[in-house]
């Protein structure tokens, strides 16, 4: 009997070696006992908000899950920077945010087999027609998996526009630009800005208004280079306002400088999205309960100043041998255990209906969603590569008077026609 018993340990040793990639060490797993071997998943993020949330979700699933080692990794500026360098060295993370999730992005990823089709994964199988439709790139695969989605607008104070004599949110620029003048008589900063982090910039300022413009298949015609961003220069009317009248110095304020001036209520307005509440909430929670959001009113067409409302979090996988490990691991977080933490640490508006006590700008926001006023991503998923940031530089430049419209427009084409000629 011992000899029996010797030689199953050999066998199940040597199988735990040969099976699948990743750190291979004996250990056995206690919510997934078939895998026995040790799998090391690293995750990679650029979401700041999140961190304390998915760090809770990796330990509680490493704690049913011992031969699964999950290490998060997140890095809010020079994200992509750092993706490519690590692409370059060979070194891509296991499972990354994608910072442009559509086709034309990660079609050098999957050409060069460097991420995987995710079609069969669990939480994929669970989402509706609608949400596996626009997630289906041209080859019948899909490549991403959505975990969060938001909303990009305008966040305000109700308790400062009472104060200010304002009664109802703006609908129209025009109406905008006298919602600024009320609030400035008051001694009331209208917005808060962090133009020292550009993405606040690029990805909210410019982005929101660029879908409204974006229309006739913008994406594909700057692809054939038969477009420009001239089209969108009705942006600028409500560009030009918010840089005339944010905080002194805007830019050499960050991202947290600008919530604590909404937070203390110096500022009446904040373009974000719904992941700057906790940071509103930590600093004043009796300022989130008079905050809402709404959509940024660029031009005079009711009808086109809605909230814009599209992905926030797609993940790639580039471990093929360790897909079950990912597909277990994402299952834990949606259906498992890790659905409680998700509901309580990271409280995101997701594809799952995984839901959360919502505050009062997450729940405008899915009113905005139930009445269909709401303005979806066509562009920008369309992009190339990290456009986020080549938004960004450009919106500081032309914030911080180093260019002019049609120079800030015509660095936006170059660089979009610079990465087109090198695919």
């Amino acid at each position: 009997m011992k000899r029996l018993v010797c030689s199953l340990i050999v066998v199940l040793v040597a199988v735990s070696f040969a099976w699948g990639g990743g750190q291979q060490e004996s250990g056995a797993a206690e919510g997934s006992g078939e895998k026995a071997e040790k799998v090391t998943l690293e995750l990679f993020h650029y979401k700041d908000t999140i961190v304390e949330g998915m760090n809770e979700l990796a330990e509680a699933y490493m704690a049913k899950n011992p031969n699964v080692k999950i290490n998060n990794e997140m890095l809010s500026t020079e994200y992509n920077t750092v993706l490519k360098s690590r692409d370059s060295a060979g070194n891509l993370p296991d499972i990354w945010a994608a910072s442009s999730p559509g086709e034309r992005a990660l079609k050098p990823y999957i050409e060069a087999g460097k991420i995987h089709p995710v079609n069969d994964l669990k939480v994929i199988k669970q989402l509706t027609d609608d949400v596996t439709e626009s997630l289906t790139f041209s080859d019948g695969n899909i490549y991403t998996i959505p975990l969060l989605n938001t909303a990009r607008g305008l966040i305000y104070n109700t308790k400062l526009f009472d104060q200010a004599g304002i009664d109802e949110f703006p609908a129209t620029f025009s109406e905008m630009e006298a919602a600024v003048e009320k609030l400035k008589a008051e001694g009331i900063i209208p917005f808060a800005a962090a133009g020292k982090d550009g993405w606040t910039l690029g990805s909210l300022v410019f982005q929101c208004g660029a879908e409204l413009y974006a229309k006739n298949n913008f994406a594909d015609r700057m692809w054939a280079g038969e477009a420009s961003h001239d089209e969108m220069m009705g942006i600028f009317n409500f560009i030009d306002l918010f840089k005339a009248n944010t905080q002194p110095k805007p830019m050499d304020a960050d991202y947290m400088s600008s919530v604590a001036l909404y937070a203390q209520e110096k500022a009446a307005m904040l373009i974000q999205g719904p992941w700057a509440m906790p940071a509103v909430a930590d600093l004043a929670p009796e300022v989130v309960e008079v905050s809402r959001m709404e959509g940024i009113p660029y031009t005079e067409d009711t009808d086109v100043n809605k909230l814009y409302f599209d992905y926030d979090t797609y993940f790639c996988v580039s471990t093929e041998e360790n897909m079950d490990a990912v597909d277990d691991y994402f299952d834990f977080i949606v259906n498992g255990e890790g659905r409680e933490i998700f509901k309580e640490k990271i409280k995101a508006i997701n594809p799952y209906g995984i839901e959360f006590e919502a505050n009062p700008v997450v729940a405008s926001i899915n009113e905005h969603v139930q009445n269909n006023n709401t303005v979806g991503d066509t562009l920008y998923v369309n992009a190339p590569d990290g456009w986020w940031q080549t938004q960004a530089i450009v919106m500081q430049e032309y914030m911080g008077g180093q260019i002019n419209k049609t120079e800030m427009m015509q660095k936006l084409d170059d660089e979009w026609l610079k990465v087109a000629e090198q695919q």
